[in-house]
């Protein structure tokens, strides 16, 4: 009977272990209402609590209805978002604290940048905001590089 027991909990044991909760958004663009741009965005968190996320991109530019090399909407403007929210500190140049004391230095050292995503498209962010700062509200910045 008891070794009966210890062989139920070791399966228990091992399917709640492999059904851990790791949160997965996919933000859709529709290039009708996207200016053009169409594909997806998915964020794979590492664990529920974790400001770790690998993003995948798979967008289509070809049909940006912008004239510009870089542009937004309005309301996505550095005036309107305030720069980048950065609740971590990553301190990209972009950062919200970026005139704060230490990030204008710690942004020389950035590791987000053109020539890695080049090198891997499939990108781990180490400081991106907690699955339950997601809000259906946010705005997301595409930086966008063409080879």
């Amino acid at each position: 009977m008891a070794r009966i027991f210890g062989i139920i909990c070791a399966v228990v044991t091992a399917l709640s272990t492999t059904a851990a909760y790791t949160p997965s958004y996919l933000y859709k663009f529709d290039a009708a209402s996207a200016a053009g741009v169409d594909g997806s965005i998915e964020v794979q968190y590492a664990a529920e609590d974790s400001t770790v996320a690998t993003i995948k991109a798979n967008l289509d530019f070809s049909d940006w209805s912008s004239t510009l090399t870089s542009d937004s909407f309005a309301q996505c403007s550095k005036a309107a978002t305030d720069n980048h929210y950065d609740p971590l500190r990553a301190c990209g140049p972009a950062s919200e604290h970026i005139a704060e004391a230490g990030c204008n230095e710690k942004s020389l050292h950035y590791a987000c940048n053109p020539t890695n995503y080049i090198a891997d498209p499939l990108w781990t962010d180490e400081h991106y905001p907690l699955p339950s700062e997601n809000t259906d509200t946010w705005s997301i910045v595409l930086h966008a590089v063409c080879t």
